[in-house]
């Protein structure tokens, strides 16, 4: 069993209970199930993710860029595979990472449930 929080907990603030919402849901898994998450950061280009927080603001949205220990912070309890918490465009990428892409402001994980 699988739980795929992708692309989502970016629209939930911490204050919103994002960590409750995440660990009541991986509490209800079985154990050697998997967490997989991505979530939105400003690591990597601060000036354009503040941008884009404030046009989502400006039309009600709440948009919340987290750091990677904060990231990591979801992942509290679970044994983190590899190569852990990372840029997307970088988790497993082979041969295949482009520098003249850009950076993706998203991390992305996957842990196990022991």
């Amino acid at each position: 069993m699988a739980l795929s929080l992708i692309a989502l907990l970016h629209f939930v603030a911490d204050e919103d209970g994002a960590h409750d919402l995440v660990s009541t849901l991986v509490d209800a898994l079985a154990p050697g199930s998997a967490l997989v998450l991505t979530m939105m950061t400003a690591d990597f280009e601060p000036g354009n993710v503040r941008r884009g927080i404030d046009a989502y603001a400006a039309g009600g949205v709440t948009l919340v860029a987290r750091s990677h220990d904060e990231v990591a912070a979801f992942f509290q309890g679970l044994d983190l595979l590899e190569p852990g918490i990372t840029s997307v465009a970088r988790w497993r990428p082979g041969d295949r990472v482009d520098e003249k892409d850009g950076p993706v402001s998203l991390y992305g994980g996957v842990a196990r449930k022991p």
